[in-house]
């Protein structure tokens, strides 16, 4: 069973490297089904041996609502094959609550942080020799193993999960590992989104779990303040793209450098996939335009670049989780979505142990991907296998781990 998990975890999050390879290859996040297929026919397996399921109070009537509502969806709206992906999706989080136990969450972090060292030196080594020739870093993306938005979604698994071994262990190997991820993500990729979400959920979850003094967490919230204070006065590139932001709102796009004027396109596409899902999204606010239907409405539209002078097909992605799940899925199907949330940290409130460091790198994840999913569509199989990880870590009812170290032991009390 966890070689499958781990297969197809890895399909997902090294999905990007196939696209970069060919056009015409493979896509491999689409062979995550092979490695899902195995599980599901395992885990029958091994019900029909025992005969029952884990007793999860509530969880189940959640994850019943929602696959209940997608079904629902079909009806009143337009059919789509691709709700059936959701209902998967739905159907693999009962399946992991039943065969996850901790040890074989901290094997996966451990697998793709191990990974992302690979991926981390190829972007600082590209990035280096982009610098040497001139080249603005914004290029980047054009010469690293994945594109911007696949690193996203590995980031903001391996960000989390390096710091926590680091501030449980104090290791020399984990602070580099640490360091090196940053390196690659914030400073070379430039990857925005997690500069906000990874030191915002760290500083919740010590904070709630008391894990660090409230002195200590006080100065490291100044800390970062100060950090992104000195960003915007030093004009760092990617703050550049802030002020271009506001300018723009503000009807001021006279003043915008020209060297920054493609940020203004990306603002402009932004603003029309907005725009666009909300129109069709006022037709029916409850039940939205039916899951897996969000491709369909924006076929055909265009957009004007005023830095290039040339026109854009409107994407067939929402580019951000929070607005195709609200779209697709009105106000009840964002809500009971969210509900799984609420499930998840009113379990982490109430059974959070400062020790805990599986339960703490897992939330930690569960809640940078619901807050990168604000900016940026990452609802693939990483973020539901994690998803489904956070009910089972927050549930009270995890299995121990006798044989890691007890600076490592994440579910002994104290």
């Amino acid at each position: 069973m966890y070689v499958l998990i781990v297969i197809a975890i890895l399909f997902s999050a090294l999905s990007g490297i196939a696209g970069k390879l060919s056009a015409n290859s493979t896509d491999l996040s689409s062979l995550t089904i092979l490695p899902v297929i195995g599980i599901f026919f395992a885990y029958l397996i091994r019900l029909l041996k025992e005969k029952g399921i884990i007793n999860y109070k509530g969880i189940y009537w959640l994850v019943f609502l929602n696959i209940l509502f997608i079904f629902v969806g079909m009806f009143t709206t337009n059919f789509n094959i691709f709700s059936v992906k959701f209902v998967i999706y739905y159907v693999f989080i009962i399946v992991l609550l039943n065969i996850l136990d901790k040890d074989m969450l901290i094997k996966v972090c451990k697998v793709l942080m191990y990974v992302s060292i690979l991926l981390s030196l190829d972007i600082i080594f590209q990035g280096v020799k982009l610098l040497g020739t001139g080249v603005d870093l914004v290029n980047l993306r054009s010469y690293t193993l994945m594109d911007k938005q696949y690193y996203t979604v590995l980031y903001a698994i391996v960000l989390p999960t390096s710091f926590w071994f680091y501030f449980t262990s104090k290791k020399l190997k984990d602070l580099v590992i640490l360091i090196v991820s940053i390196i690659a993500c914030i400073l070379f990729m430039q990857i925005k989104t997690l500069l906000i979400s990874i030191p915002l959920s760290i500083y919740l979850i010590l904070f709630i779990t008391n894990g660090y003094s409230r002195k200590k967490l006080f100065m490291y919230g100044i800390v970062l303040l100060l950090i992104f204070v000195y960003l915007i006065i030093t004009g760092n590139e990617f703050i550049n793209q802030f002020y271009v932001i506001l300018y723009y709102i503000f009807g001021m796009s006279d003043k915008i450098p020209l060297d920054y004027l493609k940020y203004v396109d990306t603002l402009i596409i932004r603003l029309e996939i907005i725009r666009n899902a909300m129109s069709h999204f006022s037709h029916n606010v409850l039940f939205g335009i039916g899951y897996g239907n969000y491709a369909d409405i924006a076929k055909g539209d265009t957009i004007k670049s005023i830095a290039r002078n040339i026109t854009y097909d409107l994407p067939a992605e929402a580019e951000s989780g929070v607005l195709l799940l609200l779209v697709e899925g009105g106000i009840i199907g964002l809500l009971l979505h969210f509900s799984v949330y609420v499930y998840i940290f009113r379990g982490f409130i109430k059974n959070n142990n400062k020790d805990d460091l599986i339960q703490n790198i897992i939330t930690s994840i569960v809640l940078v991907n619901g807050i990168a999913n604000i900016f940026q569509d990452n609802l693939n199989l990483l973020y539901w296998f994690f998803l489904g990880a956070g009910i089972y870590v927050n549930s009270g009812k995890t299995i121990a781990i006798p044989q890691l170290k007890k600076s490592f032991n994440p579910h002994t009390k104290n």
